[in-house]
């Protein structure tokens, strides 16, 4: 479920991982319910929570393309989208 908690803990476990920042990616939250990755200073997606859901908004799109229920499938799916990224 999709919390302003669940936001932090998706946040610290992204921090907590190394490939990411080997990558050069950073992640913040605004508005407490909104975790931004960036590459470098390019944002690269949003997770924010929709109703109960998190959902993943890529930039440059003005509509989520992914959604996920728990924080676990949120940190594989980045992983997966952000980690092998070009």
């Amino acid at each position: 479920m999709c919390t302003e908690e669940a936001i932090k803990h998706l946040l610290a476990t992204l921090l907590g991982q190394p490939i990411l920042a080997q990558r050069g990616y950073s992640f913040r939250i605004e508005n407490g319910v909104e975790l931004l990755a960036f590459r470098g200073q390019h944002l690269r997606g949003i997770w924010r929570c929709v109703e109960r859901d998190f959902s993943w908004t890529p930039a440059g799109y003005s509509v989520p393309t992914h959604t996920v229920q728990d924080v676990d499938a949120a940190l594989r799916y980045t992983l997966v989208a952000l980690a092998t990224s070009s």
